[in-house]
């Protein structure tokens, strides 16, 4: 089958599949063809690789940040989109029942999960964001652009100078070069005055 005839069948599903689907237009002639579905569902259709007569469909998981792969973990498994094969020649009608059938239960369930992980890393980075950035203010300087930063240093008075790590809900301190009253006043206000 040629790349315009898989055009072809995968508009055609996409079509069958209902107004939530949508065959996504390629910019180069790709083997693998998408069809975008409600939410963040999107199918790949491509030849199977050792059977020619057999259509291949799986589903995605690269809905994480620039377009990267979520990993999904369910019941401490991990689990990944299903994908399944059909003969070409059972017809458009027979495939889509197919994926209606074999793939999109598991798939959208999968999806879920994968949105649900997402947004979760993204609630978590967000609130890093915040914490790094708020305790830079306090030691008067900035937390480089990027939502991978985790930690920025900074230097005071051309003396005491350390490293700030934050996560969401915790902060690790390396403090260097304090003199000794810092460090004092540093240990009374994190033990309240009181042995730890």
């Amino acid at each position: 089958m040629e790349n315009t005839q898989l055009e072809t069948l995968a508009r055609a599903i996409a079509a069958e599949l209902g107004a939530d689907w949508k065959y996504r237009e390629q910019d180069e002639p790709y083997p693998t063809h998408r069809i975008d579905g409600p939410g963040e569902a999107t199918l790949y259709l491509r030849i199977e690789y050792n059977a020619k007569d057999r259509i291949a469909i799986g589903g995605s998981l690269n809905i994480g940040k620039h377009g990267q792969y979520v990993t999904v973990y369910d019941e401490g498994k991990r689990v990944n989109a299903p994908d399944i094969t059909v003969a070409i020649s059972r017809g458009v009608s027979a495939i889509v029942k197919e994926i209606l059938r074999r793939l999109l239960p598991d798939y959208l369930r999968i999806l879920a999960l994968a949105v649900g992980r997402r947004d979760a890393e993204r609630t978590y980075e967000a609130k890093r964001r915040e914490n790094l950035e708020t305790l830079a203010a306090l030691a008067c300087t900035t937390v480089r652009a990027g939502d991978d930063v985790s930690s920025f240093s900074f230097y005071h008075n051309d003396s005491a100078y350390g490293d700030v790590q934050a996560s969401d809900s915790t902060v690790q301190l390396k403090l260097s070069s304090l003199t000794l009253e810092q460090a004092k006043d540093i240990v009374e206000y994190i033990t309240n005055g009181r042995a730890l």
